[in-house]
């Protein structure tokens, strides 16, 4: 048997697609498996860090942390509770504390509006969208600081 005739039966091909399609899963399998691990790991980098970030509390670190699932590490919407430059604390409508850091490139916006730091005020309500850090902390790429009445448009 020569090998042309080898590599042109139908055998031949269907254990090579068999082998294309198991190398194929095993991909996808890997990609998920290391999303679910950079989101655990932030999560747990979190509550390694909740007293650093947000200072000592009566009520331990669990207090504050959603009971289901993980925290996100790509935003956070709420409540300015604490501005300390460059750094804010956004507080959830569940009540759970988010650390910010901005930079340079950090657009602060109020509609079409461009911002400075100095323009956001404790109370504000904010939108962040960033990303996450090694301690716990999100790296704000865009702040989007909203009107205090929902009705109010940008006239």
């Amino acid at each position: 048997m020569k090998i042309k005739e080898i590599v042109d039966s139908k055998t031949f091909k269907g254990i090579l697609i068999g082998i294309a399609l198991i190398i194929m899963i095993g991909v996808i399998f890997q990609v998920g498996q290391t999303v679910g691990y950079q989101k655990a790991a932030f999560s747990y980098r979190m509550g390694d860090n909740y007293h650093r970030i947000f200072g000592d509390r009566e009520e331990g670190p669990a207090v504050g942390m959603p009971p289901k699932g993980l925290v996100t590490g790509h935003g956070v919407t709420g409540k300015i509770v604490q501005i300390n430059l460059p750094k804010l604390v956004v507080e959830s409508p569940d009540n759970t504390e988010q650390s910010v850091v901005m930079n340079d490139r950090t657009e602060i916006r109020r509609f079409k509006q461009e911002l400075t730091p100095g323009d956001l005020r404790p109370e504000d309500m904010v939108i962040v969208i960033g990303s996450p850090l090694d301690n716990g902390e999100i790296s704000a790429g865009l702040i989007r600081l909203m009107p205090a009445d929902p009705r109010i448009s940008d006239k």
